[in-house]
């Protein structure tokens, strides 16, 4: 035995130990998580009940390894009423459903709510996505994800159409493999889920959506007399100005969006008292909407499918509510893998 000795000042906290473990352990977590469950679960008979707790003890299995990959700081927050009542009504929700899918989205929305410890935005709707989570279906799930994915993700990555095209139509059709059918029902059970705010008024024009998120990849192009003499000065030898991809007699901007011009501009700062000049020239001369969505639906079959079943539905008008980013997100990390964190969406 090794003889161990301390010696401390006033008002301090003596430890004393071969191994120190402060917190939480995973052994604990996973306890507590058992402990929470059969406190509050409802009794249920015979056979249900055994089912019931192994689906809780293997959906609490699942959150904890997945924490200790993406967020070991914060099991400790375990041990919070809010973090555990988060944890009970993912295991009530697998525990009644056992669907494999759902297990996935409950554990990842959990584990981000984990991260948030303090009573933020970012953590009132995740707890609100938990509990709208186990009231939709997958084709719910998809429909939602694939709304999120038109109109609220953009591709910074990409360099012109056909890439945006390719990347789209890929993860489009990752997104609704499978039969999918989507009636008025179908949103309207989204709106009631506090998924997406819909309407019935106007036109969901695929054109409109692609043209204000990549502005730069819809324009006919614009003479050098579009641009003012000092500024165009001033672009000489940068890479800003090049040949229009639909024109080659006329000029864009090599930009495909605002945050693309914006970095631009912050990198050139003789040009930076032009920035709204060249904000009017990325949105100007652009193809008109409805050739755009022509262009679309006749290069990507799965967006072909997801806006005829948008428009044949009745709706004119939906998007995603936070609820719905969130659990949008979620699916779209399961599908696709890591990417952007939600932080980027719910600040």
């Amino acid at each position: 035995m090794t003889r161990q000795r301390q010696r401390s000042g006033n008002e301090s906290i003596n430890v004393q130990a071969q191994n120190v473990q402060l917190g939480l352990s995973y052994e604990d977590t996973r306890q507590l998580a058992l402990d929470v469950f059969e406190a509050n679960f409802a009794k249920l008979a015979g056979l249900a009940h055994s089912v019931a707790t192994a689906r809780a003890q293997e959906i609490a299995e699942e959150f904890l390894g997945t924490l200790q990959k993406r967020a070991p700081e914060s099991i400790n927050l375990a041990a919070e009423p809010g973090a555990q009542r988060a944890l009970f009504q993912v295991q009530e929700s697998y525990a009644a459903s056992g669907d494999a899918e759902l297990g996935n989205l409950l554990v990842g929305l959990l584990v981000d709510r984990m991260k948030e410890p303090t009573r933020t935005e970012r953590q009132v709707v995740l707890d609100e996505a938990l509990r709208a989570l186990p009231k939709l279906s997958h084709g719910h799930i998809a429909l939602l994800t694939a709304l999120f994915y038109l109109t609220g993700v953009t591709l910074g990555e990409i360099q012109d159409v056909k890439s945006l095209y390719e990347t789209t139509e890929k993860s489009l059709a990752a997104v609704m493999d499978g039969p999918l059918h989507a009636t008025r029902l179908s949103w309207n059970h989204l709106a009631y889920a506090g998924c997406i705010v819909a309407g019935h008024v106007g036109k969901f024009e695929i054109g409109t959506v692609f043209r204000l998120a990549y502005p730069g990849l819809y324009t006919y192009g614009f003479g050098l007399n579009a641009v003012p003499t000092l500024l165009h000065t001033k672009l000489e030898g940068t890479d800003i100005l090049v040949r229009s991809v639909r024109n080659s007699d006329l000029y864009q901007l090599n930009a495909i969006n605002e945050e693309a011009l914006a970095e631009f501009v912050s990198n050139h700062a003789s040009v930076q008292d032009f920035e709204p000049t060249l904000r009017s020239l990325l949105h100007s001369y652009h193809v008109q909407d409805d050739l755009i969505s022509a262009e679309i639906m006749g290069t990507c079959p799965s967006i072909r499918r997801f806006v005829e079943m948008f428009e044949n539905s009745g709706f004119g008008h939906a998007e995603c509510t936070s609820v719905g980013v969130a659990i949008a997100h979620a699916n779209l990390r399961r599908i696709l893998g890591p990417g952007t964190g939600i932080e980027e969406w719910i600040p």
